[in-house]
């Protein structure tokens, strides 16, 4: 546009020049040689001014249309810049609090998945101490059950050297046996007490991580988006997976010692 302006101004400032210019050689023509111009002369120099002013005054309206135009130009650049300005603004303040609930949802994961390692790691003590009273439990009952079988041993070398205690032995026979199937039955209880007492840890243990999933899930369902709550659902999922792997190693190893 303002090339355009000086385009017309330039135009306008040449015819004026030109004007001028003839003006002044018929001014100076008339001086220097006292010569007049005639009447067609007269009409023709009053039809070229005349074209000329024409000419000029057109140009003037259409550069003032063109100023005209430019300034509104320049308002509609102003206005456009402000609305962009504005949006842009909107668009970081938009992202901005995003961007915070994400780090919110971040923070959120981090505290859960370390309740879960807090959790877990409180089981896994529980389960250790659980095989620890098992382990001495079980040394005990051999311990015992070996005493046991010492005294029969002797018992028997003692029969065979003394036919007069057949009848004690007898009965100290059916004591032991006695005896042994009790220790047996008690050792079996236990077994089969172990067995239902972690199952029943790792049943409470689960259902307590499921209900503390459903609460905080039933809580923040409302602020929480669905890649979070993919999140925390896969996450319960691995917490059951994780579970279901522990039972089946132990599984396996309650099955080795059997066989051992």
């Amino acid at each position: 546009m303002f090339f355009v302006n000086l385009e017309f101004h330039f135009s306008v400032n040449l015819i004026s020049r030109f004007q001028i210019q003839v003006i002044m050689e018929l001014s100076q023509a008339v001086e220097e040689e006292k010569i007049y111009p005639t009447y067609l002369q007269k009409e023709l120099y009053e039809i070229q001014i005349k074209d000329i002013t024409n000419r000029i005054e057109r140009l003037d309206d259409r550069n003032y249309d063109v100023l005209d135009i430019c300034e509104d130009i320049k308002k509609d650049i102003e206005f456009t810049d402000i609305k962009t300005s504005d949006e842009i603004t909107g668009i970081n303040r938009e992202l901005y609090a995003e961007l915070s609930k994400i780090d919110n949802r971040k923070s959120e994961i981090r505290s859960v998945e370390q309740q879960r390692i807090d959790d877990q790691e409180k089981h896994e003590r529980k389960v250790d101490e659980f095989n620890e009273k098992y382990r001495v439990t079980f040394r005990a009952l051999v311990s015992k059950i070996k005493t046991l079988n010492a005294k029969v041993n002797a018992l028997e070398d003692y029969k065979n050297k003394r036919e007069n205690l057949r009848e004690k032995l007898k009965s100290r026979d059916e004591l032991y046996l006695k005896t042994e199937e009790e220790v047996t039955q008690k050792l079996q209880k236990i077994k089969i007490q172990y067995k239902i007492d972690r199952a029943a840890l790792l049943d409470d243990l689960q259902n307590q991580i499921f209900q503390r999933g459903i609460a905080y899930e039933a809580e923040n369902s409302a602020k929480t988006g669905p890649l979070t709550r993919g999140l925390f659902n896969n996450n319960i999922f691995m917490r059951n997976e994780i579970s279901a792997m522990y039972q089946e190693i132990n599984h396996g190893r309650e099955l080795c010692g059997e066989k051992k």
